[in-house]
């Protein structure tokens, strides 16, 4: 067997050997350079690069787009952004490290610090692993005439009340609106609430404090409060016959044990403080 054959002899018994190991080894490398890029490239572009050149951006300057690996690689109207291998061709760190004057990234502020360009460096001397995937962005978003004619991208512009037959309701302007299409529909407008309606749809709706405190101090409030304390204070019975009655009258169910026992102490204190206060009153 001469020299050649044996060469071939001996690849076809640990080529397969080889190829694996060499696969594996090209596999713990890519998987070591996307750990890199996730901890010392992405944050970094989306920090300071992908307010002016990504999809969500729209159309940047220059058409360069560096949010997926096919658009950074692509580049832009200067050429591609970056070249797996090679620093000088690599237009993103010539950018970066602002050795042109024509070519600044950020633009308008200082270099980034010496160890963030290092760090691209070691990058693009990797190869540039980037699990970004996708296509390159096309650039800004196409309207079509349906999404420019949606009334809430419409300008707004003064517009005069239409005519109505009952002019007695409209309190404002607004109201013109609704009355026209309820008379376009032959419908009426509902009558106004009374009193009584409105502050139990108010303790269904209430869930601001302040809009609380301005019922709480409300006289309406106030004087229908004074009207079912003097009802149940003439209705015989013990306090937690009286409290089981105005949590019927006012929300149509008996109360829990934790609010029983809550209204019971309330009125304790009351009673206290009124004993208190009448003692005071007899002393001077």
């Amino acid at each position: 067997m001469n020299f050649g054959r044996l060469m071939i002899c001996w690849f076809l018994a640990i080529g397969p050997t080889l190829s694996q190991a060499s696969l594996n080894a090209d596999q713990t490398d890519s998987q070591a350079g996307i750990a890199f890029f996730e901890a010392k490239v992405r944050l970094v572009l989306v920090k300071h690069c992908y307010s002016c050149h990504s999809t969500e951006a729209g159309e940047s300057e220059g058409k360069l787009q560096l949010d997926t690996r096919t658009a950074i690689r692509k580049g832009g109207d200067r050429g591609p952004a970056v070249i797996p291998g090679d620093l000088q061709a690599s237009l993103l760190l010539t950018a970066m490290s602002h050795a042109d004057t024509d070519l600044k990234m950020p633009p308008k502020r200082e270099r980034l610090p010496d160890a963030v360009l290092a760090d691209f460096k070691k990058w693009i001397e990797m190869g540039a692993p980037d699990p970004r995937v996708g296509d390159a962005a096309t650039g800004k978003k196409t309207w079509k005439k349906a999404d420019r004619d949606y009334w809430a991208y419409q300008p707004p512009k003064s517009s005069t009340p239409p005519l109505v037959t009952n002019v007695i309701w409209p309190k404002a302007n607004l109201d013109y609106f609704i009355l026209a299409k309820l008379e376009e529909n032959e419908l009426s407008p509902s009558p106004d609430a009374q009193p009584q309606v409105l502050l139990r749809r108010l303790h269904f709706d209430l869930v601001v404090p302040i809009q609380a405190l301005y019922l709480l101090n409300s006289p309406f409030a106030q004087d229908r409060a004074n009207g079912l304390a003097t009802r149940l204070i003439k209705e015989e019975g013990t306090d937690e016959q009286r409290i089981q009655r105005a949590f019927l009258l006012c929300f149509s169910r008996q109360p829990e044990q934790v609010e029983m026992n809550r209204s019971l102490d309330f009125l304790k204190n009351k009673k206290h403080s009124v004993d208190e206060n009448h003692c005071l009153a007899e002393r001077y």
